[in-house]
């Protein structure tokens, strides 16, 4: 009877995500036909080839800084004339640092997406599948020196699934960032990572930096991802 149960919940709430979450779809209505946008924690490179195929006039930036990672990002991104991928992480600082690499318990050779720069906390506990036992130095730059050193100026929209950095990267870059009209980032119920704000402080500092909530989707007790427009 418990295992009834547990499945007619976890179907329900797959059913109210399914209505609830947030899709190309609800984002790209927002969009110019040939819109600059950048992605940061691209992984493998799913979202990155689902926005080339949807907005072919589209100009993609993917970060991706994981080594492992980035080699199947770049095979997958390989026939995409519209990407540019870049090996690094966007971050509050330029230079190297040490990403702490995300591994499955029962699978160490597939990837974990949960690499960050940041030290694991709740994630610990809630994620127990999920170790952060080895580490790897990358390149690291923040937003405004990237664009100052690939002339960007502007991008419309940023993908940023960041693992608790996505507040210091923003927070760095002043810039580039009041050139950006549509933002869709991974939000902290939980302390899930040292030092990254939770999604209240967030929302609030984005609120003041003119961006309202366009839609939530919390589909987990400790995280969820969250699209802000900023209001005219």
């Amino acid at each position: 009877m418990k295992n009834i149960l547990k499945r007619l919940k976890k179907t329900i709430k797959n059913i109210a995500f399914k209505e609830k979450g947030i899709t190309k779809k609800d984002i790209i209505k927002y969009l110019p036909n040939n819109p600059i946008i950048l992605e940061a924690g691209a992984a493998e490179g799913g979202d990155t080839v689902e926005f080339s195929e949807l907005l072919p006039d589209a100009r993609i930036y993917a970060f991706e800084p994981v080594s492992k990672t980035f080699k199947i990002l770049a095979e997958n991104v390989k026939t995409r004339p519209n990407v540019t991928i870049y090996n690094m992480a966007l971050s509050d600082t330029v230079g190297e640092a040490q990403i702490n690499i995300s591994s499955k318990i029962d699978n160490r050779d597939e990837a974990a997406t949960s690499s960050t720069l940041l030290n694991p906390k709740g994630h610990l506990s809630f994620h127990k599948n999920i170790v952060f036992d080895t580490t790897e130095t990358i390149k690291t730059i923040t937003l405004d020196e990237w664009a100052k050193e690939n002339k960007i100026e502007k991008v419309d929209f940023m993908w940023l699934d960041m693992q608790g950095m996505e507040y210091r990267v923003l927070n760095s870059s002043p810039e580039i960032f009041k050139t950006v009209k549509l933002l869709y980032t991974e939000v902290s119920l939980k302390e899930m990572f040292e030092g990254a704000p939770l999604y209240d402080t967030f929302k609030k500092w984005l609120k003041d930096k003119g961006f309202k909530v366009v839609k939530e989707e919390f589909l987990w007790e400790d995280m969820g991802n969250v699209l802000f427009i900023r209001k005219k």
